[in-house]
């Protein structure tokens, strides 16, 4: 399956005839006659551009719901007919994915509208080249060919195909009631997950969206766990409902359970006032745990009480309340060692772990690196003003496809915001995207050999020590004792450490 969310080419120089046949092409989308003649007409005139046996063509539609396309396939029948085909799927999708985009499919896809063309065509192998553009926020707007041929559509057929396209957007536009335009900002954060390496996991988000248990994303950083946490939130019924999330890694071990389950007025010091924890405030809704893998084992205990009973007690409270909260969880670490070495409770794994999702590494995927490469370029440049972006040569591209990408999506997309920046609109300097690791190790070998020379009178035993002791106190928050603390990172007694850091002269504050 190929992607594009711009056409691959410019049309160039056209022809006197395609001029003429994409003024039929207007005239028949404004004049007074029915959509089942539009549909006709469209589909003899695109004969003359595109290899098509079926069109499917659909009206503005919400995106909750069904779509009613209106088909057209001399062969298979010779009349007009409408079929509804399901756009669930592509609903969750959609929340999360650039608003245009043509998708190029054959019968070996899972796509859904693959499905419905699989059921309708009945031959072994077909074409499908695909557009769905979002307008005003809630509205799609569908347009396929289908072609009883494989591997029928070319580059420059998707490029005509825009053309085509976007005109029958704007036509449909007109057709919606000017009460209903409501544009609203889209998310910066939002990432694009309709790309062929993300098939699979977009399979799962569409069957877990409308669900209620919990969900268990799982994924190297960069990945987009929290994007995925987010398609799955704005699929499912409770998407008019609070969408509380929590970093775990970002609590101190003293409070999470106040910041969790709330606390009355008087409590505890400080608390004047009686406060809902983010459970009481997603009642009803979902609650994303995002870094699992650091959320402390004592409170894991309580965590595992609000799963199976469904109850919480604020923090000076004797009363239970009951709380109606779906869990989604997102982690980087390997949950199942952690199991294993003490570090996470396995029944509170086996409450989570009801249905995990695995985004794979961007090394894993490198179909998907053009697609993003050219979607950060485009939407870094739609926000600096430049109207041209630049193109990424073939030679560079496949060497930034190569590239390992340790960083995945997050580090793809700095180092294209930095070659862009760099660029700076200026089109007789070259553009080249560095990645960040390595952009990031050139010059931390500079500083390697500035503190070479400059610092060796301070390179003792002690020093090192006592730099290694602080590194632990920053990863435990400064805890010592118990479970996670810097004591047990270290392997030494709690003492011995204490001694230790007295000697070197670190404070200790915990």
């Amino acid at each position: 399956m190929r992607v594009y969310y711009e056409p691959p080419s410019s049309l160039g120089k056209v022809t006197n005839r395609f001029k003429a046949l994409y003024q039929s092409y207007l005239d028949i989308l404004l004049d007074n006659s029915s959509i089942c003649e539009k549909v006709k007409s469209i589909y003899f005139l695109f004969k003359n551009i595109f290899p098509v046996d079926m069109i499917m063509l659909a009206l503005p539609a919400t995106l909750y719901g069904e779509h009613e396309y209106n088909i057209f396939a001399p062969d298979i029948n010779e009349e007009h007919y409408t079929q509804m085909i399901s756009i669930e799927q592509g609903r969750v999708v959609m929340n999360s994915s650039p608003k245009r985009i043509v998708r190029i499919a054959n019968q070996d896809d899972k796509f859904l509208l693959c499905q419905a063309t699989k059921s309708i065509i009945k031959n072994k192998n077909f074409s499908l080249m695909y557009f769905r553009n979002i307008i005003f926020e809630k509205f799609a707007v569908t347009l396929a060919l289908v072609s009883k041929k494989n591997n029928a559509y070319s580059d420059k057929h998707v490029s005509y195909f825009f053309k085509f396209a976007d005109s029958y957007t704007k036509f449909c536009e007109n057709k919606i009631p000017s009460s209903q335009k409501q544009w609203q900002m889209q998310d910066a954060s939002r990432l694009p997950l309709d790309l062929p390496g993300m098939q699979h996991v977009n399979e799962l988000i569409w069957k877990v969206s409308r669900e209620t248990f919990p969900v268990l994303i799982l994924g190297e950083t960069g990945t987009g766990k929290e994007v995925v946490a987010n398609t799955i939130y704005e699929g499912s019924v409770r998407r008019s409902a609070p969408f509380i999330k929590i970093n775990c890694a970002n609590m101190p071990e003293n409070l999470i359970e106040s910041e969790l389950f709330g606390h009355e007025r008087g409590s505890y010091t400080g608390a004047t006032e009686t406060v809902k924890g983010r459970f009481e405030r997603a009642n009803n809704g979902v609650l994303l745990l995002d870094e699992l893998g650091e959320f402390p084992i004592l409170a894991q205990a309580k965590l595992l009480r609000v799963l199976q009973e469904g109850v919480i007690e604020r923090v000076g409270g004797s009363t239970e309340i009951p709380v109606d909260v779906r869990i989604i969880a997102a982690t980087h670490r390997n949950i199942v060692r952690m199991c294993e070495e003490g570090r996470f409770r396995k029944d509170l794994l086996y409450r989570l772990n009801i249905f995990p999702i695995y985004i794979p590494p961007l090394r894993e995927r490198r179909e998907d690196i053009p697609i993003l490469i050219t979607y950060f370029i485009k939407k870094r440049c739609s926000f600096l003003g430049i109207c041209h972006p630049p193109r990424v040569s073939g030679s560079e591209m496949k060497k930034l496809c190569a590239y390992s990408w340790r960083g995945n999506i997050r580090e793809l997309q700095n180092a294209v915001e930095r070659a862009v920046l760099l660029w700076g609109n200026s089109p007789d300097k070259p553009f080249t995207i560095t990645p960040n690791n390595d952009f990031f190790q050139d010059i931390c070998r500079k500083l390697d050999g500035f503190e070479s020379e400059s610092d060796i009178s301070d390179l003792s035993f002690e020093t090192a020590v006592k730099g290694h002791i602080l590194k632990v106190l920053t990863m435990t928050s400064g805890k010592i004792t118990g479970a996670n603390g810097a004591a047990e990172v270290l392997k030494l007694n709690p003492s011995t450490l204490r001694a230790k850091m007295r000697k070197l002269g670190i404070a200790q504050t915990a």
